[in-house]
């Protein structure tokens, strides 16, 4: 089952909307780390709880390039939309 960790930088409202495709989604706020946690601290928690990171930041895939998996990483490119667009294309 997928485990899905959606970066500060993506709506906390898309949990709601995508649980029932992907139960064991959390937001960032959800892990008990602060929202300006940097970016090695937030790959190091995804990678101890196996969860793929969800983010606009390209900074995750640039980690992904230098360190490897897990965790995977999807960036999402899809520029400036709305909760609701953001969650009908993770489903």
């Amino acid at each position: 089952m997928l485990k899905l960790l959606l970066d500060n930088n993506i709506s906390y409202r898309i949990k709601k909307r995508v649980a029932d495709h992907f139960p064991h989604v959390m937001h960032l706020t959800d892990t008990g780390l602060p929202a300006s946690t940097i970016d090695i601290i937030i790959w190091e928690w995804a990678e101890n709880n196996d969860y793929i990171i969800v983010s606009q930041d390209d900074d995750f895939k640039t980690l992904s390039n230098l360190r490897g998996f897990p965790p995977k990483v999807i960036h999402l490119q899809i520029g400036n939309q709305s909760t609701r667009f953001i969650a009908d294309f993770l489903c």
